[in-house]
């Protein structure tokens, strides 16, 4: 099991696209009792994965990080963070802890985090002093995805080894087939980049060669704990009454969701008849919720990333079997 812990859901930043806005969530922060409980609860489920450090901006807990890593037995910690409010002594202890970043950086112009890039990238190479497996972060939305390229280079000349590239949820380009050519160009150049690999297009190749679809299912791989110790299936879900799972001080029950949301783990019927369905994450039920508001849909702009994708990570498949053939 995984669980994603929302330390906050404050931030130091007032990043344009942040999910957080869009949601209308009460704001706080875990406070003693509560991550007493959040942390007897996840002992008291055997076979802990990944314990994901969420926000807002996590690093405004930083004691809160360090007392639920000494007080769990999690095969992984990571925290997602804005990176701004890293320094070298925090550094070191999450590096003799187990405790790796996820940093968000959008590139060369991080105009809309409202941050220098040279100082997020400063604390980037301190971060490198203690740890090689850093994963960057980017939003790219229909402004910026031209520039997805040379920001993918960008992290690589940084010594950046791997990267995230993910769209603005919301984005809704007004004419779709101009939007998807611009997605093929962008996503074929990023993809060809060397020295540095994109997770979303090694996701894709794996799930292609290995025949493992998405799959999505409430609370069985995954839990997303709010800082007042609800619980939910997913992030896009926070503060929603409607699916809340239950709580860490009273445990969890996922039966009255289901019963109520039978759609939860499906693909949108648009997607019967498409040929790559098999390959696809809109499946997802917090990729719906976040692109189209609902469960039964996706966004015409998620739909199509999905479809650059699949085609792009085939067309790396088939390079990457040509040069094991010349090589023979």
């Amino acid at each position: 099991m995984d669980y994603y812990i929302s330390i906050t859901n404050r931030c130091n930043l007032h990043c344009e696209y942040c999910y957080e806005k869009k949601l209308n969530t009460e704001m706080g922060m875990l406070d003693d009792k509560t991550t007493d409980a959040v942390i007897e609860f996840v002992n008291s489920i055997p076979n802990t994965g990944t314990i994901y450090f969420f926000g807002g901006e996590p690093l405004l807990g930083k004691d809160i990080i360090k007392k639920i890593t000494l007080q769990t037995k999690a095969n992984s910690y990571i925290i997602t963070t804005n990176g701004t409010l890293l320094d070298e002594d925090y550094i070191k202890w999450c590096s003799e802890h187990r405790v790796k970043f996820n940093v968000s950086h959008d590139g060369a112009d991080l105009s809309a985090r409202g941050i220098d890039p040279e100082v997020l990238n400063e604390k980037i190479r301190i971060l490198q002093k203690y740890q090689r497996e850093i994963l960057l972060q980017l939003v790219y939305t229909e402004k910026t995805l031209p520039k997805l390229p040379d920001n993918i280079r960008y992290f690589r000349d940084l010594g950046i080894t791997a990267a995230s590239a993910v769209m603005e949820e919301s984005t809704c380009p007004a004419d779709t087939d101009a939007f998807g050519d611009m997605l093929l160009k962008a996503w074929r150049e990023a993809a060809s980049v060397s020295g540095i690999s994109i997770l979303e297009i090694i996701n894709k190749i794996t799930a292609i060669t290995d025949q493992k679809p998405h799959q999505c299912d409430i609370c069985k791989r995954k839990m997303y704990i709010n800082w007042d110790g609800k619980i939910y299936p997913c992030l896009q879900f926070q503060n929603r009454a409607e699916f809340q799972c239950g709580d860490v001080f009273n445990g969890i029950n996922t039966v009255p969701i289901k019963e109520k949301y039978p759609e939860y783990s499906s693909y949108p019927s648009d997607c019967d008849d498409c040929e790559i369905r098999k390959y696809c994450d809109n499946s997802c039920a917090c990729r719906k919720m976040a692109t189209s508001g609902t469960l039964r849909s996706v966004s015409d702009a998620s739909c199509l990333e999905q479809q650059i994708l699949t085609l792009v990570a085939l067309e790396r498949i088939e390079e990457y079997a040509k040069k094991r053939h010349s090589a023979s």
